[in-house]
């Protein structure tokens, strides 16, 4: 399964459970702060602990099959690309701090484009196999 799909229903899952937090108007910043955090370190353990999972049982994969020059180099632009749509929505937020104080609206800019990111990386990857890149 890939990391991205997991990551993104574990995501979705802890933000169900935090959007009853964000929408009552007694809770202080401090808690919000303390879940983001907390939120943030839990899906990192997740991230590492599968990705330990998933390299340990495809080293020996990896190691009969071996790496293609031309694979990397269309995953390398791919990610290039991608990397610099991530980057823009990672500055839109930040920027959107300073206009709107709804946190909710906020997530959810970063989650679209960290979905468009994805598309944009998966879909360059189609093109340039297809041309031969």
């Amino acid at each position: 399964m890939d990391i991205t799909i997991i990551h993104g229903i574990d995501f979705w899952l802890l933000l169900f459970q935090a959007f009853k937090v964000f929408n009552n108007p007694d809770v202080e910043n401090t808690t919000l702060i303390s879940l983001f955090i907390s939120v943030v370190i839990l899906i990192s353990i997740i991230q590492v602990t599968l990705i330990i999972i998933l390299s340990i049982s495809n080293k020996k994969k990896e190691a009969e099959k071996g790496g293609d020059e031309r694979e990397k180099l269309i995953e390398a632009k791919a990610t290039k690309i991608s990397y610099f749509i991530l980057s823009a929505g990672a500055w839109v937020t930040a920027f959107g701090i300073l206009l709107t104080s709804s946190a909710f609206i906020l997530i959810n800019v970063l989650i679209l484009f960290l979905v468009l990111a994805e598309i944009v990386g998966f879909s360059l990857q189609l093109i340039y196999y297809k041309r031969g890149i």
